[in-house]
């Protein structure tokens, strides 16, 4: 789900686009220029196919963030012929709080994206679910299957295509300075300036980047924790997560 969309970016010439995946959310269709190889590429907005290769910029979008979201849309764009970078902060494929499952649904995607095959092959199939409370619990068929795969094996997948592709991925860098210049984006990387015409902040919700003069990132204290431990031995039926 791309936001702001198109009708807001032409009031807010400043805006940067601001990524993030939703659950049964697609990216609106568009029709194919002509029959060309990419016609197997992912669909992406008419608005954003169109960005014209401009000579005077580094860059048409840079991905800051390598998670699911930022590697998804960097794989998307530089599929449909775009000049991406990505950078992240840490080196992608580490261990993250996750649930670690995979919709349905998203096999599409990553089959658009042309890693459909490495993550299927790593992943175990779930086809039910099991919820247990107290000394009660319930299996619960799935419509279809989906995927369990570690976020560390998945980031580490789609860093690897993105590599692949030939797309510029910098990990290790942390992106200092992001403000609008005339009519592109410009921020620093390891001592550099870099300028790209759009930006894809993928960084996570409690990202301060984009927003180091303002207060609309939540900074409160948060009671609540998350913890996420991995069991072997686990007496699971084949093909259900619980």
């Amino acid at each position: 789900t791309l936001s702001p969309r198109p009708s807001i970016l032409k009031t807010l010439p400043n805006a940067a686009i601001w990524i993030t995946l939703r659950k049964r959310r697609a990216l609106p269709k568009c029709k194919p220029r002509s029959v060309t190889a990419w016609d197997s590429a992912p669909k992406i907005p008419r608005w954003l196919s169109k960005i014209a290769i401009n000579m005077s910029t580094q860059y048409d979008v840079a991905v800051v963030g390598a998670g699911v979201a930022g590697n998804c849309a960097a794989l998307a764009l530089a599929r449909r012929g775009v000049r991406v970078a990505i950078f992240d902060a840490q080196t992608p494929g580490r261990a993250k709080v996750c649930g670690e499952f995979l919709s349905p649904e998203v096999r599409d995607v990553f089959r658009r994206l042309g890693v459909a095959g490495e993550i299927e092959n790593g992943a175990r199939e779930v086809s039910s679910a099991r919820i247990v409370s107290h000394n009660r619990e319930l299996l619960v068929a799935l419509p279809k299957s989906g995927l369990a795969l570690s976020r560390q094996k998945l980031d580490s997948i789609l860093w690897n295509a993105a590599q692949n592709l030939g797309i510029n991925c910098c990990d290790n860098t942390k992106i200092l300075n992001l403000q609008r210049a005339n009519k592109h984006w410009t921020f620093e990387a390891n001592g550099e300036t870099h300028r790209a015409r759009f930006v894809v902040l993928a960084t996570g919700r409690n990202s301060r980047l984009g927003h180091e003069k303002s207060h609309d990132v939540s900074t409160h204290n948060n009671r609540y924790v998350g913890f996420k431990a991995h069991f072997r031995g686990a007496q699971l039926p084949l093909g259900v997560v619980e």
